[in-house]
């Protein structure tokens, strides 16, 4: 009798060994597969050997050998003698991360320019002679009023309504600020550096006018120029200019729903039509794109004897493999009794930056009042351009 009870428990053993797993309680969230009753509990450190099979649990863990010939996975819930309650969920606290300080907003001041950029004159290339600040007056808010005339010297007479008129009475930005770059829609961006060809340090005032774009650069500004005072004299059929291809292209076209598409006019019903401003801007906005210094000097302009220099005339040498500029002069002065003639300069700039008045790079005692030298006219940023080249408005 008790041989057939020994082959039993051995033939259950070995029934479920096959089949058997060894799960670590320790580590619950591990799936397992779900044990019939027969279980052999095993007490740590003691070993079963049985049909040549050694079983082993390691110190401290509860072995448990299950037999599922045809039991189906479902879940199961292990307990180690702890009472049948869910843990708290464990939520670990985000890592730390910097805090940024936050932006401080700007303060908002009248002018586009910060009032911490303002310094008492620009510090020029050359610097200004002790005339200099007794030919400023700060308070001036235009060409006329904000700079003096030398002593012995008279600003010739210009006619009413006159382009010469015009620009002498073009308005200025507060005395003393610093140049700025254009953003996309012609604000005042960063600071030009002081390294660079358009010489920020050499500028006498900037002018009060909004620039219309990224793209206005030195041609591009005194087209500018040239098209609002036609503009505000309503004189529209007057405005028209010459792209790089030949292409004449006329403000009246634009009033009329015509834009430049492929080297001629095309028609669309929806475009902005009139004179209004927006179609005006509009227009700019592409001459500004495909005219340059060639464009103008070959087209736009005629050649000008130095003897007959007026204001609105400018110095110029057309774009080439050496690149090309142009500067207009903005008003002039005239010593009676010697007959000398001096005049005043303003420039657009590549990368395009703010309108400005320039310094006299030869003569800092007559600073912002330029003359001819040898033939030549030299700007502030040292460019020169021989007086062959001075030119006029067609």
């Amino acid at each position: 009798m008790k041989r057939l009870i020994t082959a039993a428990a051995l033939g259950i053993i070995f029934v479920m060994l096959p089949g058997c797993g060894i799960k670590n309680i320790g580590n619950p969230g591990e799936s397992h597969r779900p044990s019939l009753s027969a279980a052999v509990s095993l007490t740590p450190g003691a070993v079963l050997t049985t049909m040549g099979v050694t079983i082993t649990p390691p110190v401290n863990t509860t072995a448990v050998v299950s037999a599922s010939p045809t039991a189906t996975p479902t879940a199961q819930t292990v307990t180690t003698g702890v009472t049948d309650t869910l843990a708290p969920t464990f939520t670990p606290s985000p890592s730390p991360t910097a805090t940024k300080k936050p932006t401080p907003t700007p303060t908002v001041t009248p002018t586009a320019t910060p009032t911490e950029e303002r310094t008492p004159h620009p510090t020029p290339v050359v610097t200004p002679g002790p005339l200099f600040n007794e030919l400023v007056n700060p308070q001036g808010a235009t060409v006329e009023t904000r700079f003096a005339v030398p002593e012995g010297f008279e600003r010739v007479p210009v006619a009413d309504g006159s382009f010469a008129q015009w620009l002498r009475n073009l308005r200025l930005k507060e005395d003393g600020l610093q140049l700025h770059y254009i953003d996309r829609y012609g604000n005042p961006d960063g600071v030009v550096p002081q390294d660079i060809y358009s010489a920020p340090q050499a500028h006498a005032a900037i002018l009060e006018m909004q620039m219309l774009s990224w793209h206005e650069q030195c041609a591009d500004t005194i087209i500018h120029l040239w098209s609002e005072y036609l503009y505000s004299q309503q004189r529209y059929d007057e405005i028209s200019f010459t792209f790089s291809d030949g292409f004449v292209c006329d403000f009246i076209h634009y009033t009329q729903g015509y834009r430049y598409s492929g080297g001629k006019w095309v028609y669309n019903a929806d475009n902005w039509t009139g004179t209004g401003r927006n179609v005006f801007e509009l227009y700019l906005k592409h001459v500004f794109i495909q005219a340059n210094t060639w464009s103008m000097y070959q087209f736009d302009l005629d050649a000008v004897d130095i003897n007959d220099m007026q204001i609105g005339d400018m110095f110029i040498i057309p774009r080439s493999s050496q690149g090309g500029h142009v500067v207009l002069i903005c008003d002039m002065i005239k010593n009676p009794d010697t007959g000398e003639v001096r005049f005043m300069t303003l420039q657009g700039s590549l990368p395009a930056v703010e309108a400005h008045i320039m310094m006299n790079a030869q003569e800092a005692e007559f600073s912002p009042w330029q003359s001819i030298k040898d033939g030549v006219f030299t700007s502030a940023t040292y460019w020169s351009c021989p007086v062959e080249n001075l030119r006029r408005f067609k």
